[in-house]
């Protein structure tokens, strides 16, 4: 029996591959470790999405964590094209980081 040290078995593809398709310490070869942490993703984000999204024209507010119309939100970059926070707790958010960084300002003049 000739022992080939170039080569290994993926633990879960169960093919024969070379030593250079499996990362350092790893039993799966880079291909497998691909296709999970595809998987992951996409199921953490579709369920993400599905517990923002109930009915189709609502979503959960990011802050106040209530459910209100599409209209309630501004537009923004996420996945259905709005911001995370509704219009009144965005506006709530705009004021404390405005007093938060005005003081700041402030306290920089001063010295």
């Amino acid at each position: 029996m000739e022992c080939n040290t170039d080569t290994k078995i993926c633990s879960r593809c169960k093919k024969k591959k070379k030593k250079s398709d499996f990362s350092y310490g790893n039993c799966r070869c880079k291909g497998c470790l691909n296709e999970i942490a595809k998987k992951k993703y996409r199921d953490k984000n579709e369920v993400s999405f599905k517990e923002q999204t109930i009915i189709g024209c609502t979503k959960r507010c990011g802050r106040c964590e209530k459910y209100k119309k599409f209209e309630d939100f501004c537009k923004g970059r996420c996945r259905e094209g709005l911001q995370s926070y509704c219009k009144s707790c965005f506006k709530d958010y705009e004021k404390e980081w405005q007093e938060k960084f005005k003081r700041r300002g402030e306290w920089q003049k001063r010295k």
